[in-house]
C-alpha cells in the first residue's frame, strides 16, 4: 500500500525522509557538527550541519564516560570505555567521520524499521491492532525501500543511472559520495555491502524477538 498508492507512498518518502535525515543529524552532533534536518514537500531532503566545535565534543564526550561509569561495571565498563576511547577520535579526525555521516541517513532508517517491526511483533504498547499492522507496514517499507534500492545500485546499470541524478538539490546522493570520495571503489560493491545490511535488519530483529520473548507460564 505505502508503494502502491500514490498519497501512502508520499507518506511513506516523507517518513523516511525523516529517520534519514535525523540519522544524518543525530551523528553529526555526536560528532561535535551543530546539525539541523531539513524536508521539503518538493520531494527533497537534506540534513544541514555546520562546523565542528571543541565545548560540543567535549560535551559529549563527557556524557559518554559518565553513563558508561554509572550504568556499567566491571568488565563490561572496561571494554566500553576502551571501545570508545578508540572510536570517537577515529570519527572526529579520520575519514571514518565523513563516511559516518554520510551512512548514517540509511542507518537511521534500519534502526526505525527494527523499532517497528519489533513493535509489531510484541504488540504490548500497541492500543490496537490496527496501530500494529501499521507499525508491520511501515518496517517492512523501510526494509524494503533500502533493499530494493541497495541491490538496485549492485546489478541495475539502470537503477545506477537514476540514483546518480536524482539527488536531493543537486547535491551527490550518500552511497556515491563514500564510494568515490572517501573509499575510492564502486557504488555497486557499496550497495551490495548495503543491501546486506539491510537484509540482516529484519532477520535479526524478529530472531532476536524470538529467541528473548517471555512465554507466560501455563
Amino acid at each position: 500500500m505505502f508503494s502502491w498508492t500514490p498519497f501512502l507512498g508520499f507518506m511513506g518518502w516523507f517518513l523516511a525522509s525523516l529517520f534519514h535525515e535525523v540519522g544524518h543529524s543525530a551523528m553529526a552532533w555526536f560528532t561535535g557538527h551543530p546539525s539541523v534536518p531539513a524536508i521539503a514537500l518538493t520531494g527533497n531532503a537534506v540534513a544541514v550541519h555546520g562546523e565542528p566545535l571543541t565545548f560540543l565534543r567535549l560535551i559529549i564526550a563527557a556524557s559518554v564516560v559518565t553513563l558508561c561509569v554509572q550504568l556499567l561495571r566491571g568488565s563490561q565498563r572496561i571494554a566500553a570505555l576502551a571501545a570508545f576511547g578508540v572510536l570517537y577520535p577515529l570519527l572526529l579526525w579520520t575519514r571514518l567521520g565523513p563516511i559516518s555521516f554520510l551512512v548514517a541517513g540509511h542507518l537511521g532508517e534500519l534502526a526505525a524499521a527494527s523499532l517497528c517491526l519489533w513493535r509489531a511483533a510484541d504488540g504490548e504498547a500497541c492500543h490496537s491492532r490496527a496501530e500494529r499492522v501499521l507499525y508491520a507496514m511501515l518496517g517492512w517499507f523501510l526494509c524494503g525501500d533500502n533493499i530494493l534500492l541497495s541491490f538496485g545500485l549492485a546489478f541495475s546499470s539502470a537503477a545506477r543511472a537514476e540514483y546518480e541524478t536524482n539527488g536531493s538539490f543537486g547535491l551527490m546522493n550518500d552511497y556515491l559520495r563514500p564510494a568515490y570520495e572517501q573509499l575510492g571503489t564502486s557504488s555497486e560493491r557499496v550497495g551490495f555491502a548495503r543491501g546486506l545490511i539491510a537484509v540482516a535488519v529484519p532477520v535479526l530483529t524478529l530472531t532476536v524477538f524470538a529467541l528473548t520473548r517471555t512465554r507466560p507460564a501455563r
